[in-house]
């Protein structure tokens, strides 16, 4: 029997550049086309209190906007090794992941909270987003994103991605604020952790656009080159 969830608090104004993204018409763009650029399906997950749940589901049941999950993982990881070199790009231990992992359905942090690998804390979000039932992107709209990053004309380009950006759930809205947020945090170290604004959307983009129901040999005939040319395609912008 899991322990009732304690409620989180919504996000507060201004958490940094990326915070923003959803109203920022280069950073907020830049960011939602490349991290589609990455889109690759994966399987439905079994589901969990917290992981393979939904944002809907969790923030109810925690009286929130954002999963504490997200909230409490991403304060950790910024306190304790933004500067790690291949942040989000290297693999943690299976096992220390999967240990957080099965105390958080239970609202236990403490071996979040403890682990010092940031590796292993990088791998129990990217792990959280991926097993989500439903993406933070909903499926419906993916073909719509992969649309409005061809547009060629800017302006029209975001404000078709203002509008796809509008259409999401206030859950997964005010989360992805939260996750930009602290990717541009990360950013902003790439100096010391060699990973920059593509490389995070590379990596982020097969967690918040997995869809199961695409077939799986298409995507693996054609992924590198969907990458390649999604990330040249909107980097040629600016």
């Amino acid at each position: 029997m899991t322990s009732k969830f304690q409620t989180c608090s919504p996000i507060p104004a201004g958490i940094g550049q990326f915070a923003s993204a959803l109203s920022s018409r280069t950073r907020g763009e830049s960011w939602i086309g490349l991290v589609s650029a990455g889109c690759l399906p994966e399987k439905q997950k079994k589901s969990e209190p917290v992981f393979g749940s939904t944002l809907s589901v969790i923030c109810q049941n925690e009286n929130s906007l954002v999963p504490k999950f997200i909230r409490v993982v991403t304060e950790v990881i910024e306190s304790k090794g933004l500067k790690t070199d291949g942040i989000y790009r290297v693999s943690g231990n299976l096992s220390a992941v999967q240990k957080i992992r099965c105390q958080a359905d239970q609202d236990n942090y403490k071996a979040l909270v403890a682990e010092e690998d940031i590796h292993v804390l990088t791998g129990a979000l990217k792990l959280f987003f991926r097993e989500l039932s439903e993406p933070l992107f909903p499926v419906n709209l993916h073909k719509e994103y992969t649309s409005a990053m061809q547009v060629p004309n800017t302006t029209s380009r975001f404000k078709k991605f203002e509008e796809l950006l509008s259409r999401l759930p206030q859950e997964n809205r005010e989360s992805l604020k939260l996750l930009l947020g602290h990717l541009n945090r990360v950013a902003a170290h790439s100096s010391q952790n060699r990973m920059q604004q593509h490389n995070l959307a590379i990596v982020f983009g097969p967690t918040l656009f997995h869809n199961g129901d695409v077939a799986s040999s298409y995507i693996a005939k054609n992924k590198k080159s969907t990458k390649k040319k999604g990330l040249k395609k909107v980097w040629s912008f600016y």
